[in-house]
């Protein structure tokens, strides 16, 4: 027997790019072609920016799991937000960081923005560094596209390369040699 769950329009979202608590999904249950109507006269609307936010902040207050919160990074991610966006997720812990465990398995802590972390920017630095600091549990790649999410979480100091310095020292007396300058601005401009 076929039954159909009846929903309040308030429990009731068109679509969203991952699970809502409380929320019923209608794309899964009405062809496209209704979309109008429930857009319009019923007024239920896609999952929005800010109920991605609003998800993402009642699960860091719970027990959040790791897929969960990254579900919701990425989501939150391909709506490009702004930094009034996520203003409510800057004092709760939601950002999946590795903790630093020399010679032991990863484990991951949710953390605060304003926590101590780093996120890896550099491979090189990162190995240098691995069990010594903790990291926001994200792929190089991954940070790279999810530039808009960090960025808006004012997130841009705590790059890996703009916490380390790097140095180089020789040893003696140094001498600048003008040819030797010139020769090798000439071969690095030809392989440009």
């Amino acid at each position: 027997e076929f039954r159909r769950v009846l929903f309040p329009s308030s429990e009731c979202l068109w679509d969203s790019p991952v699970p809502i608590d409380g929320k019923s999904l209608i794309l899964q249950s009405y062809p496209e072609e209704l979309k109008p109507f429930f857009l319009e006269q019923l007024r239920i609307s896609p999952a929005s920016l800010s109920t991605l936010v609003e998800e993402l902040f009642a699960l860091a207050t719970q027990h959040p799991t790791e897929q969960k919160v990254k579900q919701l990074i990425w989501a939150i991610n391909g709506m490009r937000p702004r930094p009034n966006d996520l203003s409510i997720l800057s004092t709760c812990k939601f950002l999946p960081v590795r903790v630093a465990q020399p010679e032991a398995a990863q484990q991951i802590e949710f953390r605060a923005c304003q926590s101590d972390f780093a996120i890896v920017d550099r491979i090189k630095l990162a190995k240098i560094f691995e069990g010594h600091m903790e990291f926001l549990d994200f792929s190089l790649e991954e940070i790279l596209q999810l530039e808009p999410f960090l960025r808006s979480l004012g997130l841009g100091d705590k790059y890996l390369s703009l916490l380390c310095r790097e140095e180089t020292d020789c040893q003696g007396e140094s001498l600048l040699d003008n040819r030797l300058t010139a020769d090798f601005n000439k071969i690095g401009r030809a392989h440009v």
